[in-house]
């Protein structure tokens, strides 16, 4: 913001920043926000997720938008439960149960088959 306000309005604004976030919660959204926007960088190595930090065969780039989904800890992807389950061409007699789609597109970017896990809701599987 640029604008130079009389004290009485900066006094109201500060107060409303303290009372809408307090502690500097923002600060952490923001920081989340940019973690999500900023380009992808590839090394040679593989990708490193943002959300844990820790590299891995199971860190990589959504297909439709980009952003970095990691598999381990669910960072850039939630899970959406099927209702009906389905089979895909791939598959023999596993079931697909639930999708996991991309948080910033909504693409599905992995698939959970019924293996017997899926009391515990863990295995994603491509």
């Amino acid at each position: 913001m640029t604008a130079v306000l009389p004290p009485g309005d900066e006094e109201y604004l500060a107060w409303l920043a303290d009372h809408s976030w307090p502690n500097d919660d923002y600060l952490d959204l923001e920081r989340l926000w940019r973690a999500e926007l900023e380009p992808i960088t590839v090394d040679h190595d593989g990708p490193v997720c943002p959300g844990c930090e820790r590299a891995g065969d199971d860190v990589w780039p959504c297909p439709n938008c980009g952003l970095l989904v990691h598999s381990t800890c669910g960072h850039g992807m939630r899970r959406r439960k099927i209702s009906k389950p389905y089979r895909t061409r791939d598959m023999d007699t596993e079931s697909v149960v639930a999708e996991w789609v991309c948080r910033r597109c909504a693409s599905i970017v992995g698939l959970d088959v019924d293996r017997g896990d899926e009391e515990t809701g863990h295995g994603l599987h491509q």
